[in-house]
């Protein structure tokens, strides 16, 4: 069973994740901060690091910074959550980690995380992270636009309906409704 360690200083966030990720078939850590990451990482490698960056005491830079010079665990995958609006791309390709906003829907989150281990079992160690985290940049891209496909089919369903609903002997009358 895949092992994912969950850093964040939000205890509600972090147990709704935690529970999540634990339904969707992984065992789960948890780390409140930074320090106790790397604790936990140390004693015992996890399969992906899922990361807040803003954190009190020893932030996500810090821990990244304590796994990527770490000789035991250089290449480690970590997939950075934060409520930051975004992580430059440079600095993502820099130290070699994803993003995922916090305002992001949970369940591409965890679509995310499945989909990141089933390129890393098929592909094996023959291509490196950086790929594989673009690879669920285009997955991710793909369902994000089918999705507002759908809602966008909806709603022109609805003011379709609306539209000849209207009442034309009463004019003004043209009221939407979206229930």
């Amino acid at each position: 069973m895949k092992k994912i360690l969950i850093v964040d200083d939000d205890p509600g966030f972090r147990k709704l994740l935690s529970t999540l990720i634990r339904r969707a078939g992984y065992e789960v850590e948890e780390a409140k901060e930074g320090a106790e990451a790397v604790a936990a990482i140390n004693k015992n490698v996890p399969d992906l690091v899922v990361l807040d960056i803003v954190m009190p005491v020893m932030g996500g830079y810090e821990v990244i910074h304590n796994i990527r010079f770490n000789k035991k665990m250089p290449n480690l995958p970590i997939l950075v959550v934060s409520s930051t609006k975004e992580m430059q791309q440079d600095v993502r390709e820099a130290v070699g980690v994803d993003f995922f906003s916090k305002s992001g829907s949970v369940n591409l989150l965890i679509a995310r995380i499945n989909k990141f281990f089933q390129i890393s079992e098929t592909s094996g160690m023959n291509s490196t992270f950086r790929e594989q985290f673009e690879e669920l940049e285009k997955i991710e891209n793909k369902m994000v636009n089918r999705e507002m496909k759908m809602l966008e089919r909806y709603i022109l369903e609805k003011l379709n309906r609306n539209k000849n609903n209207v009442d034309s002997s009463r004019p003004g009358d043209g009221n939407i409704d979206f229930e």
